[in-house]
């Protein structure tokens, strides 16, 4: 839909949204100039932006991908969550396909920007109505993480703490 529609082109490695196709990138996270490009690694130099971001990326044959009119491969990160939303929670004729979206502040941007971005170039309604985002528990100064090992459960802090100090937490 979004090749159809002219807001996406196809380079050597996939395929990527036009953001200067849509007037409102950037007023979800603020964060529109060029020092807030997508690229994690080494800017791609035929990308019309850098702002432009992946929605689907070529793989080879031996690599897990879905063969499609516009090449094999797999959907960009973005492209996952806006399709599971519109096929499963969107409901037609409404402003929003969902009333509430949220996630780590982490994820705001590039992450939710874009997911915002490509749903209303591709169904000309927002992704949601109002967007939630948290910050982080931080244990001596780290973020807490799974990864990191310094996690904890809520049932084994009310074991020490009452309910009501850790809601204050």
């Amino acid at each position: 839909k979004l090749l159809k529609k002219d807001v996406a082109y196809s380079i050597s490695d996939g395929v990527y949204l036009d953001t200067s196709k849509d007037s409102h990138y950037g007023e979800l996270s603020h964060k529109v100039d060029e020092e807030n490009a997508q690229a994690r690694v080494e800017g791609n130099k035929e990308k019309k932006d850098q702002k432009d971001f992946a929605i689907w990326k070529f793989c080879d044959k031996d690599e897990l991908g879905f063969e499609t009119p516009f090449g094999y491969g797999r959907p960009g990160w973005h492209l996952e969550c806006s399709a599971m939303i519109e096929k499963h929670l969107a409901k037609e004729n409404l402003p929003y396909a969902v009333d509430i979206h949220g996630g780590g502040a982490d994820l705001l941007f590039p992450h939710h920007e874009n997911e915002a971005s490509q749903t209303r170039c591709c169904s000309s309604h927002e992704l949601a109505k109002y967007w939630m985002h948290n910050g982080f528990v931080n244990i001596d100064g780290q973020k807490m993480s799974k990864s990191l090992g310094n996690s904890f459960f809520l049932k084994d802090s009310l074991k020490n703490y009452h309910g009501e100090v850790i809601r204050f937490y």
